[in-house]
């Protein structure tokens, strides 16, 4: 007597084949470290970009990163042990992987990021100077407020306060249409977390 296979059965065996090795839509993990600046930029982060920009993490990968590039990352990545600083450098393991989204997810390439964990910590020098460029274009979160003689970057995640050399940059800084106009501010590190000192604004980058 001669059986034949069930085509059902056939096909459901490959489908679990297929499943195991796929269906997740999760794609193999790969792992970077990165060292993160001691403040926050405005832009978008790197796997999304139509979103709205935003304060986020500054990350130039250790070492060549192992074919990794310098990315930008929202703040709600960190693990529990991560702690932002304004004025600390810290360098962090990070995890990334892709996944299978709907199609017309725009704003959605797909990679997924994940801190693993911090590797080391290094306050930087009061006194250090750096600058925050901001280009035109895109939605932005960043609302700016005056506060006495200070400005008050704030979006959906943090905030950052921006104490003044002189009330006229006060003035310059709040009178910036962000989005529409190209400048940069020149600053410069305090002790205190969360606080920097304006020096200067510039127009264009």
């Amino acid at each position: 007597m001669t059986r034949t296979r069930n085509p059902s059965a056939a096909a459901l065996g490959l489908t679990l084949v297929f499943c195991l090795t796929g269906c997740s839509g999760r794609g193999p993990s790969e792992f970077a470290t990165y060292r993160l600046a001691g403040h926050l930029v405005p832009e978008f982060p790197s796997n999304c970009g139509e979103c709205v920009l935003g304060l986020v993490l500054d990350g130039t990968p250790v070492d060549g990163g192992g074919g990794a590039e310098h990315r930008r990352f929202y703040l709600d990545l960190a693990s529990s042990d991560f702690h932002f600083r304004w004025g600390v450098e810290q360098v962090v393991e990070i995890e990334s992987w892709n996944e299978a989204v709907p199609a017309g997810l725009m704003d959605d390439t797909g990679l997924r990021e994940r801190m693993v964990r911090v590797v080391s910590e290094h306050p930087i020098v009061a006194g250090t100077r750096f600058t925050l460029p901001f280009r035109s274009g895109g939605d932005w979160s960043i609302n700016v407020e005056r506060e006495g003689n200070a400005v008050r970057l704030r979006d959906h995640w943090s905030s950052v306060l921006l104490r003044c050399s002189d009330p006229a940059v006060c003035d310059t800084i709040a009178a910036m249409e962000l989005g529409h106009q190209e400048f940069r501010v020149d600053l410069e590190y305090t002790a205190e977390d969360g606080v920097v000192l304006a020096q200067g604004v510039t127009l264009g980058l």
